[in-house]
Parts: structure tokens; sequence; C-alpha cells
């Protein structure tokens, strides 16, 4: 069978399709899912291709999904890669040929290195890097809460959450270049992304004397997420971070969610000491291999 290889900015609904459905088989492989599921409206060079798909094509003219990657770029520092082969099409370069077209999509952004993600689990990460030319950058861990072990505290009192819009753009977008030090421009794009985006959600964290912090929420197909939350480095040790959090389950918890996920670095213990605090656990990790765009 033939094997034609497509890059493309966006999924049609058909191909989107054809991406679920390819996931769902290699989890059933696998009993991991291989996270063809990133925001890439979200990235910062709009229309750099981010999906690249793998059709095996038979002599009666049909084809079907094969293999599968994406790209996750919200800087121009890096991109992230996701891939999943089906199970039985592996061991015959459908991953290599994902890979040299994602490496064409950076290198046309100009963005300088690739991120491979690979699941701790199944353990082929640094084999797979190491014969690409990559090193460890580092990981992250997947953690969830189910509603009925959540240890929430007060501190959620100390903020309002005020959602982001097209006002609040310039505020919102100086904050996260403030807080996780992003170049101001990755910074503007990727807010206005968000803003884009209906499955998500940004908010400002306002004290009594003005924004401390920020956090978006997402709710996709049911799975309900909480991602960038930061504290301004002027109000860090203050237990800010307690009380975005708190807020945010509170917003999530009140909308009937009954499990709430994040992803943290491995590297950031406060961070997760303040997730588990909160009765989050650690359900797997993801590693980081970073590959010099050539």
């Amino acid at each position: 069978m033939q094997v034609d290889l497509e890059a493309t900015a966006e999924l049609s609904p058909a191909d989107r399709a054809e991406v679920e459905a390819l996931s769902r088989a290699c989890l059933a492989a696998d009993g991991i899912d291989p996270g063809l599921h990133p925001a890439t409206q979200l990235n910062v060079v709009r229309d750099m291709p981010a999906w690249f798909l793998a059709w095996g094509k038979g002599r009666s003219g049909g084809r079907t999904l094969v293999g599968s990657a994406c790209l996750f770029a919200p800087s121009r520092s890096e991109g992230e890669l996701s891939a999943a082969v089906s199970p039985l099409w592996r061991r015959q370069g459908i991953f290599m040929g994902l890979y040299a077209l994602a490496m064409d999509a950076l290198r046309g952004a100009s963005i300088p290195a690739l991120l491979l993600a690979a699941d701790a689990r199944r353990g082929f990460g640094k084999s797979l890097a190491d014969r690409l030319g990559g090193v460890r950058s580092h990981g992250e861990h997947l953690m969830a809460l189910e509603r009925c072990d959540a240890a929430l505290g007060r501190q959620g009192d100390a903020v309002r959450l005020v959602p982001v819009t097209g006002a609040e753009l310039p505020l919102a977008a100086g904050l996260s270049s403030e807080i996780f030090g992003d170049d101001p421009a990755d910074a503007l794009a990727f807010v206005r992304g968000l803003l884009d985006d209906p499955s998500r959600e940004q908010f400002l964290a306002m004290g009594t004397g003005g924004p401390v912090g920020m956090v978006a929420l997402s709710t996709i197909d049911g799975r309900h997420m909480i991602h960038g939350l930061g504290v301004v480095p002027a109000a860090r040790g203050a237990g800010f971070g307690k009380a975005v959090l708190d807020a945010a389950l509170a917003v999530l918890f009140g909308r009937g969610a009954e499990r709430v996920s994040l992803e943290v670095d491995d590297g950031n213990a406060a961070a997760i000491a303040l997730y588990a605090s909160r009765g989050f656990k650690d359900e797997s990790r993801t590693d980081y291999w970073r590959i010099p765009v050539a």
C-alpha cells in the first residue's frame, strides 16, 4: 500500500474524525493517549503547518489515516511535536516522514528547535532522541483531581477572577510576559489566540491592589483543565498561587466538573506541592527531548 504525506495548518472536520479514530486505536493498543489534541490554533505563527497526516492508499483508491503528528508552538523558541502511528503500520518509516514535515514547518517559521513529546511509560523517548540528535529538555507531570478528593481552602476569597476580553488584551499580554518570561510579541499573539478559542477562557486574578496573576481554563469533550496559572513576581510568596488555584477550581466545580487536570513542569517542586495540597494526584509524565532544527 502506498503512503502519502500531507501538511496542513488546520484539520477539516473529516480529517479530525480520522485523527480521533487513530488516537483511539493507539490508546487501545498501548494503553496511552498519544496526545494528538493540542491547541494548534494558539501557535504564534498562525499559517504554519501544524498537522501532518500519513495516508495509506489502496489499489481501489480509498485511503486510511495510518499516522499523524501535530506541532504546538505558542512561542518562537520551539515547537512541541506529538505523533502517533497505527499499530498495524509501525516500523515502516512513517514517523520519520511526519518528523521531516514538522522540521520543514519549523524551518519555514524560523523556529530553532523541536521538542519531541514522549510518554515516559513508553520508554522509547531517549533512544529516539539519541537517534535524532536530541537531549532531554524537561518533563511534565499530568496531575488530576477528582471532585470528591478536593481539599479546597479559603484562599480563593483573596482574589477575583475577571474574564479577559478584547479590552483587557494589552494588560493580559503584559502580565503573561512578566509572569512567564515570554517575548512580549509572542505573549500578545498567544493571548489573542486564547480569545479566539471558544474552548478556553483566560482570567486575570485581581487582588485588592490590582492584578496579581492569571489563569486559563478549558473544557474540551468533557475534559476540564487548568492552564497557565501564574503569579506576578512582586506578589509571589504571599499565598496568591493557592488563591488563584482555589478560585479556578471553584469555577470549574461550580459548572459541574467532576474531574480537573493540569500539567506541571517536573522541576517545579513548589507548584507540584501546591497542587498535591489540594488533592491532585500524579497520573503520568511526558518527557520532552530538544532537537535543533537544522
